[in-house]
């Protein structure tokens, strides 16, 4: 695989394995000096409502950074090949606070996609899974008999960008598609 640049987040990673820092089968960080403990959650690295990764803080030259713990553990267990370009650090069952090495694999994006629980994936669809085909119908009908999107958001539970994208986009069942 083509390397890119190598990030800052990565060099701490490199930096944190090179001074001993470990993962152990529970998925705690262990320190250079043997001490295991279960890292913070922030909630600055939350994921539009998809959870927090685990992480530790690292100085390095008087600098401050944190270390994902998932990271550290595809590193550990995968080498310089977790930092490939387009590789992508998985959490198997989809908990990304769960970084024990058994649940830690890499892979593409479709495959991180795929490793998120169906009903999980299902509720990050696009709007078509927010509404009905019938619903779709109806909004646009609504707003063709002169509803202004401040009633289409109420009626329907929508964010104004979305009864747009409905309102102006026609789908193929209908036999008019927008380009």
């Amino acid at each position: 695989m083509l390397r890119c640049l190598v990030s800052k987040g990565h060099q701490y990673v490199r930096e944190a394995a090179k001074r001993g820092y470990t993962v152990n089968q529970d998925g705690l960080v262990v320190s250079p000096k043997g001490r295991a403990w279960l890292c913070a959650a922030s909630k600055s690295r939350s994921r539009a409502g998809r959870g927090s990764y685990r992480y530790f803080s690292l100085r390095v030259e008087g600098v401050s950074s944190s270390v994902l713990v998932h990271q550290l553990v595809a590193y550990l267990k995968y080498g310089k090949e977790a930092q490939d370009e387009g590789v992508q650090v998985r959490h198997r069952n989809g908990d990304p606070l769960d970084n024990r090495p058994d649940n830690i694999l890499i892979g593409t994006r479709s495959d991180n996609q795929m490793d998120i629980p169906e009903t999980v994936r299902a509720r990050r669809g696009s709007f078509s899974r927010k509404l009905t085909r019938v619903q779709e119908i109806a909004l646009r009908k609504d707003r063709g008999n002169g509803a202004t999107y401040k009633v289409l958001m109420v009626k329907y539970g929508l964010a104004k960008s979305t009864v747009a994208y409905i309102v102006k986009k026609r789908t193929p069942s209908e036999g008019k598609v927008d380009g």
